[in-house]
């Protein structure tokens, strides 16, 4: 059974990241449908939103900036995910052990936060308005692809079925609402398409006001650790610039002991312990 097709994309992530828990998504065969009905949409919204992670879990990775012209850079970077009563939390570490690590609690949920630190600004600050701002400059991650706040957005349409990668899914739009963002390149509208077995996002596609595609979030490869599929890469790519940002774990281990302390906005400063070399699974 495949246990963790992405959409806590990281995605999300989410990954896009909520993947550990998205066997909780599969409880529904949509596969034999020519139609999805609202009820039957709205269910799978849903569970979405209701997802958690069975267990806590730790990633390391590299955000590799891919540039249409130039050279790769590579970014390291360490996550802890859990959950709480508000929902999925994740703990990110960019740059660590650096002069310009930095420091994000994101939180999601029906009200999603964001807190930042710095050692170079030596603070920790509430961004809430700053979700789409990416994390590092001339990349194309941000917190709005680990919240997902247009799951939690009230006008939604089934666009209809078509294929993806060879398999079956239902096209979902969700529109903004007013005020969410302004100007020509303004987030209007998410498409996702949804795999009609397994309910979980193969790609998704960031749109603007105008009807552009801005940003597109494709499932690269997934990898088995300690007998659960999590995913190995996925692939963000600016669609105005051609710019590409692939998140690669390059190690992880689930099921981890977590302290809630270390999603606690006033430890964000705080140094937190790595799971030793012989728990990790590195690739």
């Amino acid at each position: 059974m495949l246990l963790n097709i992405i959409w806590h994309r990281l995605l999300v992530v989410s990954c896009v990241l909520c993947l550990i828990s998205a066997h909780q998504l599969f409880s529904q065969d949509y596969s034999s449908s020519v139609k999805l009905t609202e009820p039957e949409a709205r269910e799978i919204i849903s569970k979405f939103r209701e997802a958690r992670p069975a267990a806590a879990y730790y990633f390391e990775f590299s955000l590799n900036q891919i540039p249409r012209k130039g050279d790769t850079v590579r970014i390291p970077g360490r996550l802890w995910a859990w959950h709480n009563e508000r929902g999925s939390i994740w703990r990110l570490e960019i740059n660590p052990g650096r002069p310009n690590e930095c420091h994000y609690l994101i939180q999601n949920g029906q009200n999603p936060a964001l807190w930042s630190y710095s050692l170079i600004n030596k603070a920790e600050l509430p961004h809430p308005e700053l979700i789409t701002k990416p994390f590092i400059p001339d990349s194309e991650v941000s917190a709005f692809d680990l919240q997902m706040p247009y799951l939690y957005w009230q006008d939604i349409q089934v666009l209809g079925l078509s294929r993806m990668r060879g398999r079956p899914a239902y096209q979902f739009l969700f529109k903004a609402p007013d005020g969410f963002n302004s100007g020509d390149t303004s987030i209007a509208a998410v498409r996702a398409y949804l795999d009609t077995q397994y309910n979980a996002p193969v790609q998704t596609e960031v749109i603007n006001n105008t009807g552009k595609i801005l940003k597109t979030l494709i499932l690269g490869d997934l990898k088995k650790v300690q007998g659960q599929w999590i995913p190995r890469s996925i692939d963000m790519r600016n669609e105005v610039t051609r710019n590409k940002t692939q998140f690669e774990v390059t190690a992880a281990v689930l099921g981890i002991e977590i302290s809630p302390a270390i999603f606690d906005p006033a430890n964000l400063a705080s140094s937190v312990r790595v799971p030793a070399e012989s728990e990790l699974t590195r690739f």
